[in-house]
């Protein structure tokens, strides 16, 4: 009864027999289940605002969602309603409300590791949307998260996208893998860790390209064919293998990429494979040579003055001075206009559909967002 009400929105558009299925679940079903069938609900208004006619009608729904898991959220008091509170928001954009929401989860004692990793990415997004881009909250928002929960998977990987963004001046591909690493060992079944190690290997073999400190990126076009190169050249068959044993079943990106719900954890991993390498030679690897570039000037700049050799690169006091220094320097956003920061949030480019609010989609990414994903690529 409770998957019923779904398909009539999703195949047929039917408000009113999804009315008369959510009514009878929500009759039929024990009190320490409503909070399922209140979700569902929640999920069935949000799906109708895309079908409204007028802006006025749209906010009525949304309200009407809200209201929903208000209600929930006072009856059942479980992490799931919590947490879908969160995605509510996020689903219509509102970083505000849903900050809001992780914070009514957390004085709850209800907030879950995947609360603290949306907490930490909403600062994400909301450091990415400024004029200037500024990590300060996020870290602030990450040192907190961290502590609360160290053993979360998902918290460590919203980590790494932080300081995988190639236009956060302290962009690090040694933080980035590092903190990859946490997440694959604490939370195997969650996917995004395994995609965004793809984008990491990636970065890690434009590393390996031999260029100049004062390289001149216009003479490297999209596609360039030692970009090319570098990309074939990426060992990922590891990476791949410990994505099939874990088997994810769970994750924003994992969920996105996964074009049809029956695809095995191989297809949905070479599905993101192709999207994320198209997203490098499409214009992304010249942006992370440039952050490369800006991180390596920095660390020559320091031991020069410092006149010693390069083996104090794993002195800790030295990472310190570059962390600190790399701080004090301009993003590089004013270089490349046609992407920014917000499209560097998650290991794939988002497409303009995934950036919509749930209420401007069409049905189909609707019921695909709403019912097989987590939240959207915002």
């Amino acid at each position: 009864m409770l998957r019923s009400a779904p398909a009539q929105l999703q195949f047929f558009g039917d408000e009113r027999h999804w009315r008369r299925f959510a009514a009878a679940a929500y009759r039929e079903t024990p009190n320490k289940g409503l909070g399922e069938v209140l979700i569902e609900m929640a999920r069935g208004e949000l799906f109708l605002s895309g079908e409204a006619t007028s802006q006025e009608m749209v906010e009525h729904k949304i309200k009407l969602a809200r209201a929903i898991l208000t209600k929930a959220r006072h009856d059942e008091g479980k992490w799931k309603v919590f947490l879908e509170s969160v995605l509510l928001e996020l689903h219509m954009h509102d970083y505000e409300r849903a900050l809001k929401m992780c914070q009514v989860s957390i004085d709850a004692r209800l907030a879950t590791g995947r609360t603290w990793a949306a907490l930490v990415s909403i600062h994400h997004y909301i450091s990415v949307e400024k004029e200037v881009f500024s990590t300060g909250a996020v870290l602030a928002a990450l040192r907190v998260a961290i502590r609360a929960v160290p053993k979360s998977g998902e918290t460590w990987c919203e980590a790494a996208r932080l300081f995988l963004n190639p236009f956060n001046t302290q962009f690090s591909v040694e933080r980035g893998r590092r903190f990859l690493e946490f997440a694959q060992i604490f939370t195997p079944q969650f996917g995004d860790t395994f995609l965004e190690l793809i984008r990491l290997q990636y970065v890690e073999n434009l590393v390996a390209m031999e260029f100049e400190v004062n390289f001149d990126f216009d003479d490297l076009d999209d596609g360039d064919s030692r970009i090319v190169a570098a990309l074939d050249c990426a060992e990922l068959e590891g990476v791949r293998r410990a994505c099939v044993e874990s088997d994810p079943n769970y994750g924003i990106l994992w969920l996105a990429v996964r074009y049809h719900p029956f695809l095995t954890s191989n297809q949905v991993f070479e599905a993101a494979r192709k999207r994320i390498y198209s997203d490098f030679v499409g214009g992304a690897a010249r942006i992370y040579l440039k952050a490369l570039q800006r991180r390596e000037i920095t660390v020559q700049r320091l031991l020069h003055h410092a006149n010693v050799n390069a083996n104090v690169n794993a002195n800790v006091d030295f990472e310190r001075s570059v962390e600190k220094s790399l701080r004090g320097e301009e993003s590089i956003s004013v270089e490349f206009e046609s992407l920014s920061a917000r499209d560097f949030v998650v290991g794939v480019l988002p497409s303009e559909s995934e950036q919509r609010k749930i209420s401007e989609m069409t049905r189909a990414e609707r019921a695909k967002n709403l019912y097989e994903t987590d939240v959207l690529l915002v």
